[in-house]
């Protein structure tokens, strides 16, 4: 399910941010992103928006975004059970 994909794939994020996540609340949070992303730029592919949405995570957050991270975040799409 695609819930647990994006929660796996958000590990490494989470490990570095000084708050700690319950499981929904992580996903609660990316989703917000992830729609706010989709709305401002609704022909985007899947993944450019994924990555963008990690990014906004990040910020979010208080840590800084890599291109890498969130190039890693959105090719995890293809390992989602």
């Amino acid at each position: 399910d695609n819930e647990s994909g994006i929660f796996n794939a958000l590990q490494p994020l989470l490990a570095r941010c000084p708050s700690r996540f319950e499981r929904s609340e992580a996903l609660s949070f990316y989703c917000e992103r992830e729609g706010q992303v989709k709305e401002q730029t609704p022909a985007t592919p899947y993944s450019e928006i994924m990555a963008q949405a990690y990014c906004d995570m990040c910020r979010r957050l208080g840590l800084a975004p890599s291109d890498a991270e969130s190039s890693a975040f959105a090719s995890f799409i293809v390992q989602w059970p």
